[in-house]
């Protein structure tokens, strides 16, 4: 029964890929990898399997209702993000004079704040790897399981200043990007050492964060960036870029993520110290795979059994922002469902934002969500239409690739502020300008 869920998502694919814009596919493409896939096959492989599978986990109240509901929950909600963009998209007027007002317009990346960005980065990365390095040398030092006991609590302890996590995982990230298209642009020596300096830094920074989506996340974000601004060359338009073709020029860094999604897996777990690697690589190998395909349907479905029969709908109180401000108690949503299902304190799970959404206020608050990122990402594309061709556009639209991406992988308001749009933006603002230039001379840049 789980699997006939496939067709409509096939249907929802087809639909949004045929919708002019540049994140409303990819939206409902994350949606379905990282989550849709998972709640309509885990169901059918059977709950021994689950249990098998995410040993991590007690399962055990979690039944196939529960994947069923998450599974209308999700279908529901990107089906009216989908609906609602495309009604707002047709009564739109404005995107075809945008494009003739900008077209005659060049962006640049300006050199003196790529240069004092990236002097503040180095201080601020050196400072963060001083205070982390042996915390990172006894996890890859660690002669046994015992030793790796306190791994949960040194990855908290590396990215527990708020301050720190908003610009290891945002400023440096988005620095570094700005100066990869600076380099681009100018193609000199100092622009490339500037690169690879803050390249080897965030690299080293993120893994000393001692989790494995943020590092990948910006080195895919590096080659995107690359791929479209060489196809910025060619023509000023960036959307109708078929995926296909993406992951054809991207295959090289597709395959650098895997291959290092692999290595943190064996360096961060137990399996390591097994004498056996015959046996040990097909776990590890199943492990990825369960990982980067349909990874957050557990903690869907963890959602669906938890709220409200376990626990009341929790409203915005899991909103740091808004908990600083009103001075109440946070509510860590994904560590209380961590403890709840693992029996273990200080971990957490992640939960894309629709089901967020739904442990705030059910169905009714996860259809507002739904309505709220429609009209998100069709700013987002009016945004984008209205850059100007070239580094500005680029930018904007790979940092809202991330964003649309960490919307399957947290909430709105983590997505926003704590991985990184927002801080995307004003590094986008501070780091980019344009300037008025015959068309004709625009491609010589790209040279």
């Amino acid at each position: 029964m789980s699997l006939m869920f496939l067709l409509p998502w096939c249907v929802l694919l087809y639909f949004s890929s045929k919708v002019n814009g540049y994140f409303l596919f990819f939206f409902v493409l994350f949606q379905f990898i990282f989550i849709g896939i998972g709640l309509c096959i885990f169901p059918y492989l059977g709950s021994e399997y689950i249990s098998n599978t995410f040993t991590s986990f007690n399962l055990s109240s979690i039944n196939d209702s529960d994947f069923k509901f998450a599974n209308y929950l999700l279908l529901i909600c990107n089906t009216v993000v989908v609906l609602f963009f495309t009604l707002m998209t047709l009564i739109s007027t404005r995107k075809g004079r945008q494009i003739e007002k900008h077209a005659k317009r060049q962006t640049r990346v300006r050199s003196s704040v790529v240069v004092v960005l990236a002097i503040l980065a180095s201080i601020l990365s050196i400072k963060f790897l001083a205070e982390n390095i042996d915390s990172f040398s006894c996890v890859l030092l660690a002669s046994s399981v015992v030793e790796m006991s306190d791994f949960v609590d040194l990855r908290r302890d590396s990215t527990s200043n708020y301050l720190i996590t908003i610009m290891i995982y945002n400023v440096l990230p988005a620095t570094a990007m700005l100066s990869l298209l600076l380099h681009l642009q100018k193609r000199k020596t100092w622009t490339f050492t500037i690169l690879l300096i803050l390249f080897l830094l965030v690299t080293m920074c993120l893994l000393m964060t001692f989790q494995k989506r943020p590092l990948l996340v910006f080195w895919g974000a590096m080659g995107v960036a690359y791929f479209l601004w060489k196809h910025s060359c060619i023509t000023d338009r960036l959307t109708g870029l078929k995926v296909f073709d993406l992951l054809k020029k991207q295959k090289l860094f597709l395959l650098i993520c895997v291959v290092m999604l692999f290595v943190f897996y064996y360096l961060y777990t137990g399996y390591r110290f097994e004498n056996n690697l015959l046996n040990v690589f097909p776990k590890i190998g199943e492990i990825v795979f369960t990982r980067l395909i349909g990874r957050l349907s557990i903690p869907a479905a963890m959602y669906i059994d938890f709220f409200p029969g376990c626990h009341d709908f929790y409203g915005l109180s899991n909103v740091g922002m808004f908990s600083r401000l009103l001075d109440t108690e946070l509510f860590r949503d994904t560590g209380v469902i961590f403890m709840h299902y693992s029996g273990m304190e200080g971990g957490a799970v992640a939960a894309s934002v629709f089901f967020d959404a739904y442990g705030q206020g059910g169905l009714f608050v996860a259809l507002i969500y739904s309505f709220l990122i429609a009209i998100i990402i069709l700013l987002m594309d009016y945004i984008a239409y209205c850059t100007c061709p070239g580094t500005q556009r680029v930018f904007f639209v790979v940092s809202g690739f991330i964003f649309i991406y960490y919307l399957s992988q947290s909430s709105l308001f983590r997505a926003a502020f704590g991985y990184g749009w927002f801080f995307y933006l004003l590094v986008w603002l501070a780091g980019i300008t344009s300037h008025e230039v015959p068309i004709k001379n625009r491609q010589t840049i790209c040279k």
